[in-house]
């Protein structure tokens, strides 16, 4: 499953700048981007909901192109394009996504989107090598250990698959007891054979220590 669309916004302070009326016309300036942005990510995530692939893409670039540069937003396009299955038009932005993030062009983001590019063209042993990498980088990235899992699962290697969730669970244990994290991994215990149910009701005993209060347990499968 491919990590979704993340457009949190880091916006410049409210009254950041110069002084005097200097100050109040870069300040109303800024304050004008900021709706900006913020109107243009609102619309973004109503066209990716409403399937609208391109118009969602076009206004993403509206979004990139507007001040302060935001790298992430560009690793977000790529994204983008793999939500919607065009894997030709994400590699396309790899380029540019580097040489606009040079921190993010050798460490978790490249690794990570390198990864999703790989496992949406079904070259799985490449995608569990860029997402090893990205964990090196990050390893409490929740998307980046979830989509391991899927790569080692689709190449037949089951006990690999478990051993990464397992370890992103080990090593965060509050912030990786998400739903989805911990009904894969029971998923995969169901998958390993008869000692499922014995491996499922320790990850519950860790849901109830770790997860928040609403977590809902249904995700063990008991």
């Amino acid at each position: 499953k491919m990590g979704g669309l993340e457009l949190t916004l880091s916006l410049p302070a409210e009254g950041a700048g110069g002084g005097g009326e200097e100050k109040g016309w870069k300040g109303g300036l800024g304050a004008l981007q900021a709706v900006e942005r913020n109107v243009l990510t609102a619309l973004v995530n109503w066209h990716v909901e409403e399937g609208a692939h391109s118009t969602a893409a076009s206004l993403l670039r509206r979004l990139i192109a507007l001040p302060p540069p935001d790298p992430a937003l560009r690793w977000t396009l790529l994204r983008l394009h793999l939500m919607f299955g065009c894997v030709e038009a994400a590699e396309e932005c790899v380029p540019d996504c580097q040489a606009n993030d040079p921190a993010g062009a050798q460490g978790l983001q490249a690794h990570m989107h390198r990864g999703f590019i790989a496992l949406a063209k079904g070259q799985y042993t490449a995608a569990a090598s860029h997402l090893e990498a990205a964990l090196v980088a990050d390893p409490s990235s929740v998307t980046a250990a979830t989509n391991l899992a899927v790569a080692c699962l689709y190449s037949k290697q089951l006990n690999k698959a478990t051993s990464a969730l397992e370890t992103l669970i080990r090593g965060a244990p509050i912030e990786s007891m998400t739903y989805a994290v911990v009904f894969n991994l029971c998923t995969l215990y169901d998958l390993q054979g008869p000692d499922g149910n014995a491996k499922k009701r320790m990850m519950q005993a860790l849901a109830r220590k770790y997860a928040p209060e609403d977590f809902d347990m249904a995700a063990c499968k008991l």
